[in-house]
Order: C-alpha cells, then sequence, then structure tokens
C-alpha cells in the first residue's frame, strides 16, 4: 500500500467523501482526489491535517503507507519525519 492508497481506505473506512475531507481538513477537493489517484505527493502538512480529519495517529497512516516496503514513494523529509515520530512515540 502506498500513502495514496492509504488516505483512500482510511476516508473510506470513516465513510466520508472527498469532498466531506476537503471540508472538514481545509484541503481541496483536487488536492486530495490527486493525492488518492497518486497524482501529486502529500506534504507533511497535508498528512497532518488528513490524518486529524480521520481521526488517527500520522504514523499510523504513514505505517500503512508502508506496509508492503513502499516507503520509496514518501519523499525524504516525511521519512525522517516518520522516523522522528516513532521514536517519539516508543520514548514516551
Amino acid at each position: 500500500m502506498n500513502v495514496a492508497h492509504a488516505i483512500k481506505i482510511c476516508r473510506a473506512a470513516k465513510k466520508l467523501s472527498i469532498e466531506a475531507l476537503s471540508n472538514e481538513s481545509g484541503l481541496s477537493k483536487s488536492y486530495i482526489s490527486k493525492l488518492e489517484n497518486g497524482k501529486r505527493k502529500p506534504s507533511m502538512e497535508a498528512i497532518e491535517k488528513i490524518s486529524e480529519t480521520l481521526g488517527i495517529p500520522v504514523v499510523v497512516l504513514l505505517m500503512l503507507a508502508a506496509e508492503k516496503g513502499e516507503i520509496s514513494t514518501l519523499s525524504p523529509d516525511l521519512v525522517s519525519e516518520l522516523q522522528k515520530s516513532v521514536l517519539d512515540v516508543l520514548g514516551s
């Protein structure tokens, strides 16, 4: 699973339409659609907004994306953020 698919799966599990996710997160419908279709890579800010709207930790969303070793679809900055978040969780 990649980030795009993880976002789509989590949104569907919460029974939210793209429009509802857009309204609640403040991200445009077009942007979310492009994310889910793999036409855009999400920024960390977008991932945080989506995670907050879906009520799931950022780490969980990114770990779903990385489940099958596809973390390479994330930018190096996001990988660093993920590593930091995991270490923060483990340290608390």
